[in-house]
Formats: C-alpha cells, sequence, structure tokens
C-alpha cells in the first residue's frame, strides 16, 4: 500500500464537482456524495486503457525474467514458478467483471465554471459546480480509506508512471516470493492496483484537468454498493460520507457553489441560499453565477 500513498495528493486549491440540481439537493439531504463504478463513467475507454499498459508492462517484465508463459501448467516433476504464478494473477485485473464491482470513482475538476464541464453533466447548463475545501474534505477521505488522486492524461507519461510502479512496487515482491505469502502478497498488490489504474485517464479529456477520489471495495462487504438507473443499463455506484458518522451539528465540507448557465440564475440564486440557510451553511459558502454565456435553444 506504500504506493497508493505516492500517488495521493492534497491540493493546494479548490476542487469542483459538477452536477445537477437533484445531485445537489441529494448531496445535501444525504452528506454524501457518489463515487461510480470505473466502468460506468462517460470515457468509453475508461480502466481498459490502463489496465492495457499495465498488462504490456507486466509482459515485458516476464520477458526480460525469462518466465514460463503458462504458470499453472508444468512438468510432472516441476515446481511451478511463483513469480510467474503471481504475475498470471495480476494480469486477472483487466478483467471487467471483477473491476467493475470493486472499483469507484467521483471526479473533480481545477476548474470550476467551464464549458465542457456544464455540457457534459449539467443537461442544459442547468446544475451546479460544488467548490469543497480539501482541509475540511481530508479527515473524512482519511477515515474512509480512499484516496485523491490527479489524473494523468499523455501517454508517455502514463507508460513512465506504470513502468516506475512495476520496478518499484512489483519487482521487489518477486523476489521474496514462497508458498506461505503468496496468498497475501497477491490480494494486496491487487488491491493496491484498484486505486493505482483509474489515475490514468483518454488525453482527450484532458481539458478537464480532474482529479479524482478513488475508492475499493476490495475488502468490504458487498452490501456498501448500491446501484442506481442509468440511461442505457444499471450503474453501481459508493457512498462516500461527507461528514462523520455521528454528523449533529457539522457541516459539509463546501466553500463554494457555482449556478450553472441556466436561464433563471436570479431564481437559482435566492433558492440557493435559502438551502444553505436551511442547513446553518449561508456564511460558510460563496454563491455565484456562472459566467459563460450558453444556453439550449
Amino acid at each position: 500500500m506504500r504506493w497508493i500513498n505516492k500517488i495521493a495528493k492534497k491540493p493546494k486549491i479548490t476542487l469542483f464537482h459538477y452536477t445537477t440540481i437533484d445531485g445537489l439537493l441529494g448531496i445535501f439531504r444525504e452528506k454524501k456524495i457518489w463515487a461510480t463504478s470505473v466502468l460506468h463513467l462517460n470515457d468509453k475507454a475508461e480502466f481498459s486503457l490502463a489496465a492495457g499498459i499495465f498488462k504490456n508492462a507486466i509482459e515485458e517484465l516476464e520477458k526480460r525474467l525469462a518466465l514460463p508463459a503458462a504458470a499453472a501448467i508444468t512438468p510432472a516433476g516441476y515446481k511451478i514458478d511463483l513469480r510467474a504464478l503471481f504475475l498470471s494473477v495480476l494480469s486477472h485485473i483487466t478483467d471487467p467483471a471483477l473491476s467493475t464491482t470493486l472499483t469507484y470513482v467521483c471526479s473533480f475538476s481545477e476548474k470550476g465554471d467551464q464549458l465542457s464541464q456544464w455540457r457534459g453533466y449539467c443537461p442544459g447548463g442547468y446544475g451546479f459546480s460544488i467548490g469543497f475545501d480539501y482541509s475540511q474534505l481530508e479527515k473524512h477521505i482519511e477515515r474512509q480509506r480512499c484516496i485523491l488522486a490527479q489524473c494523468i492524461y499523455k501517454e508517455d507519461e502514463q507508460r513512465l508512471f506504470i513502468d516506475q510502479y512495476v520496478k518499484e512496487a512489483i519487482e521487489p515482491i518477486l523476489t521474496s516470493l514462497n508458498d506461505e505469502n503468496l496468498g497475501k502478497r497477491a490480494p494486496e498488490c491487487l488491491n493496491e492496483l484498484f486505486y493505482v489504474l483509474p489515475v490514468l485517464k483518454h488525453e482527450t479529456f484532458q481539458e478537464e484537468k480532474e482529479w479524482r477520489l478513488i475508492s475499493s471495495t476490495f475488502e468490504a462487504k458487498s452490501t456498501s454498493v448500491k446501484f442506481r438507473a442509468g440511461k442505457t443499463t444499471l450503474i453501481p455506484y459508493y457512498e462516500f460520507e461527507l461528514t462523520d458518522e455521528k454528523n449533529e451539528g457539522q457541516t459539509l465540507p463546501i466553500e463554494s457553489i457555482t449556478i450553472g448557465p441556466t436561464p433563471n440564475q436570479t431564481e437559482s440564486l435566492y433558492a440557493v441560499k435559502a438551502l444553505l440557510n436551511q442547513y446553518g451553511m449561508s456564511k460558510q459558502v460563496n454563491v455565484i453565477h456562472s459566467k459563460i454565456p450558453y444556453r439550449e435553444v
């Protein structure tokens, strides 16, 4: 898990989460934000891109170490090469059935008023960009064993990132594998990969300047996963708590709300301020209008 600590970042800027009108109401009512299954996001190449780069790096490592191609099939009398078996287990990270129910992300952006974000996450511009205060959010991230990481978009940087991970996190394990620790090391490494791989995102999305709250339910109960209706499929999601379990009197870690380019911005402003007043957050949160002259016609 040491490599997870290397990619976890502490942003020095406000990070913004774009959401619909219903999404904003849900965050205030439930004091939670949803992290979606990594294979059910709007990037069709999500996770498969990172898994492919990782698989190539593992294959290169196997060639360099001259490991047998089929780890589990050996002639009678020969001992299975545990290094090959271990890497074979890790290669199953590319199986969508495995990653779908184990890896969840919640997206934030460095940009609080961006046209592509309004179009992508707030149809018609009817929604909000919520600015989160990391100094308040940090304790909830640590308590729920999640990480916040900055996305990597450039292909050369992605390959360098994975190569470095394989060299520093996986190769040292190969030198100390034995029959007793294999059953422990493999799940530990798989769990780490569920945090590491979602950091990579297709370069065509780089204008979003995304940061990701990443959570893995690898060690959690299956009941922690919930489901909602998407446009074409069921979507698994995980609820990230924005307050402590004993949340009486606690306010949400929000410092600003930007109202999207709706034609009813004045009315929306009054309503958002009334909402904040109801939750005792009127002095804490700055409410502003989007400056983007966008509308659907």
